[in-house]
């Protein structure tokens, strides 16, 4: 060590001096690392999120031709046919109702999700054939939406309204005897 190095107030003993230097930094990196962690956490659970968000959008992407077609004319009549066959209900080309998904209240959204049953949901609006197979779904409305509105505001509410779903048109309701 060269003199020029010591301190005029040095008493030589320079160990003790860095450790209290290291207990301090150690304390501000303490606070620094819990403030890194919740940060971290943050970050992971909005990497989890975008990921699961990715991952339904490719599925959905890949299966939902194969598996949810658009019903077309052909398909609107065999789901009729059904209708009658299982349930002697004539020209019934689905059964349409919404249930509430539970969810832990989102950050920030007031009372979007907040529905008349008491909690927070999303809806999922299906309509299901004779058999209960899903031809339509709608999902992720707000909880507190009425299903009159989400109905209106969704892709079969609109294609309904325009009268481009291909629908056929009504047969003759069979005599009675």
């Amino acid at each position: 060590m060269r003199d020029d190095d010591v301190d005029d107030n040095d008493d030589g003993d320079d160990d003790d001096d860095d450790e209290e230097e290291e207990e301090e930094e150690g304390e501000e990196d303490d606070d620094d690392d819990e403030e890194d962690n919740d940060d971290d956490d943050e970050e992971e659970e909005e990497d989890v999120q975008c990921i699961v968000q990715e991952t339904c959008v490719l599925i959905w992407t890949l299966l939902q031709p194969q598996f949810l077609p658009k019903p077309d004319a052909e398909l609107w009549a065999k789901i009729a046919d059904g209708y009658f066959s299982k349930w002697d209900f004539p020209n019934c080309i689905g059964s349409i109702d919404g249930e509430h998904i539970p969810l832990s209240k989102p950050p920030n959204s007031g009372s979007l999700y907040y529905n008349y049953k008491g909690f927070f949901s999303i809806v999922l609006l299906a309509v299901a054939d004779a058999f209960g197979r899903l031809l339509v779904v709608d999902i992720g409305s707000y909880g507190s939406c009425s299903d009159g509105g989400i109905f209106s505001a969704s892709c079969l509410g609109k294609h309904l309204c325009e009268g481009s779903l291909d629908i056929p048109a009504a047969k003759k309701i069979p005599e009675q005897n």
